[in-house]
């Protein structure tokens, strides 16, 4: 799930901002979510992925340090809620990723430790204070494709032959982990509007948390698929408060 806004001939994205994993794009869309009414998640509770606990706070506090690097960078601003379903989306993957490797007794290999170690330089433009959200994003990312890869050798090698593609292994991998998913309570708050089709986590258009205002429906995105002038156009509509970055000019 990436995040774009364009206005003006300024791009800002939270991935692009920083130097995301490219590889996890791939596995990111194999997993799942299911979408809960709010009786179903104690309060305070952004996401339960199997025993782990994502907390509203953690997500919170991440997006407001995030908002606050584009804010001071003028960056041009796109909705929060937006900055707010990519967090979300990427803990509930890595907390399934991590469990699924703990479950079959696997590890990530070096690669992850090689590039979970170059984070912290990929992200050295950024001020120290502002920089753990992006860390937190990378490191998500990093892990997921790694955990997938582990977990596609293992499955190919009970079968006989692990393929020298770790492209093919990858993507068996992800399938490993929406197997996982799918056998395990994975439930995400309505309130921010993603929702699970077809095994993909899309924008949740017809559940509890769905807007019915006239300007709520203007400003619905789906966060898979909306495009730069879209997601430019809906920050347009927006008050700065519900804005991640800078507001639009007059």
């Amino acid at each position: 799930m990436i995040i774009r806004a364009h206005r003006r001939g300024r791009v800002s994205s939270l991935r692009a901002a920083t130097a995301a994993a490219a590889a996890a794009t791939v596995v990111g869309g194999l997993l799942s979510g299911c979408s809960v009414s709010d009786e179903q998640l104690r309060p305070g509770v952004a996401a339960q992925v199997g025993d782990d606990e994502i907390t509203l706070d953690e997500i919170d506090e991440a997006i407001d340090v995030a908002c606050g690097f584009f804010a001071d960078e003028e960056r041009a601003g796109f909705p929060r809620s937006l900055a707010r379903q990519q967090f979300v989306s990427a803990l509930v993957q890595r907390s399934a990723a991590a469990q699924a490797l703990e479950e079959e007794g696997l590890a990530v290999g070096a690669a992850y430790e090689q590039a979970a170690g170059a984070i912290e330089t990929q992200n050295a433009q950024i001020p120290a204070d502002q920089r753990a959200p992006f860390i937190l994003l990378n490191e998500a990312a990093v892990f997921v494709d790694a955990a997938a890869r582990a977990l596609g050798e293992a499955a190919f090698d009970e079968e006989g032959e692990v393929p020298a593609d770790p492209a093919i292994t990858t993507q068996r991998g992800g399938t490993e982990l929406a197997s996982w998913i799918e056998a395990n309570d994975v439930e995400i708050n309505p309130v921010f509007r993603l929702t699970v089709a077809d095994g993909q986590v899309v924008a949740d258009t017809g559940g509890a948390s769905v807007a019915v205002s006239d300007f709520a429906r203007a400003t619905l995105l789906d966060p898979l698929t909306a495009s730069a002038e879209q997601v430019a156009d809906t920050a347009d509509l927006l008050p700065a408060s519900q804005l991640c970055g800078a507001a639009p000019e007059a």
